[in-house]
């Protein structure tokens, strides 16, 4: 049945179709059709890295937190793979954004922005991360982040 769906009538892979469908979809507020879609596009090439990153933020929105997480890295693995560091860098901050309670998207946001040399931002990130652990239960991870940015940045006095 699923190769129904991807196969037309000329017998090859429809994947603009499927995509288009999908964007619709999420132009109608359905992101369960949608994410179904995208999934239909994955299935026949697990590598489609647009797929991928269309379906993570979505996944996450259902809460489907892990599959969102391998989405996420594969596209970023794709993009630091070519050299596009910036652009993951705009992928992992849409993903903490998306998964604000990921410490480990915080820390791979820093690692790559001090990589690029922007050490005042990895900072600044490490501190919006810190943001989003304020229970009791989350103080050695928000403690984690701070000691971390404190490590990129001593003199800051708000790392301090």
């Amino acid at each position: 049945m699923l190769m129904a769906v991807l196969v037309g009538t000329r017998g090859g892979y429809e994947r603009a179709r499927l995509m288009k469908r999908a964007s619709g979809a999420l132009g109608k507020r359905k992101r369960k059709k949608a994410i179904g879609l995208y999934r239909k596009v994955l299935a026949a090439n697990p590598g489609d890295t647009e797929a991928l990153r269309k379906l993570a933020p979505l996944l996450a929105q259902n809460g489907e937190v892990q599959e969102a997480l391998q989405s996420y890295r594969k596209v970023m693995d794709v993009m630091l793979q070519q050299g596009f560091d910036d652009r993951a860098i705009g992928l992992l901050r849409a993903a903490a954004g998306s998964l604000p309670r990921e410490f480990e998207l915080w820390r791979t946001l820093a690692a790559l922005q001090v990589k690029r040399g922007k050490k005042a931002d990895a900072v600044e990130s490490l501190l919006e991360g810190r943001s989003h652990f304020r229970a009791r239960r989350d103080r050695g991870i928000a403690i984690q982040l701070l000691d971390h940015a404190h490590k990129l940045d001593p003199a800051s006095f708000r790392v301090s």
